[in-house]
């Protein structure tokens, strides 16, 4: 990996560059993560640490707006120091099919929820032992 890849010095010398073309060509960079399973897309997943700043709402439109197009549940996922606490957020009507409403949860509960989202009813003894519970 080059040095620009392990500074993220790249993506910001772009990012910045980006935004002198104008207020009105906007672009975000997309810290997501795409959930897949079998190359199949599965799900979108915005990922903040606690302390994180909140996104932005045009940001957060254009991620949602995404994951509709893509028939896809977008959730936000908000994490503690260590993994242990988990503060999910459906952010779109398909999300709300496997989480209602945002919910507290560890780390197991998460994964559980990753891999309903994969379709599979079980999480394998071999992953779960190594979970924050």
């Amino acid at each position: 990996m080059s040095q620009d890849e392990r500074t993220h010095y790249r993506d910001l010398a772009l990012n910045d560059r980006h935004r002198i073309w104008g207020r009105d060509c906007p672009a975000t960079d997309i810290d997501d993560f795409l959930e897949y399973n079998h190359g199949q897309s599965a799900g979108l997943v915005e990922y903040k640490h606690e302390r994180a700043q909140p996104t932005g709402d045009y940001n957060r439109m254009a991620f949602v707006d995404l994951a509709n197009k893509a028939r896809l549940p977008a959730f936000e996922a908000r994490y503690t120091e260590g993994f242990v606490q988990w503060t999910v957020t459906p952010l779109n009507v398909t999300a709300r099919l496997y989480l209602p409403r945002n919910m507290v949860m560890t780390e197991t509960g998460w994964v559980r929820l990753l891999y309903r989202v994969r379709g599979y009813d079980t999480v394998p003894d071999s992953v779960l032992c190594r979970l924050n519970t």
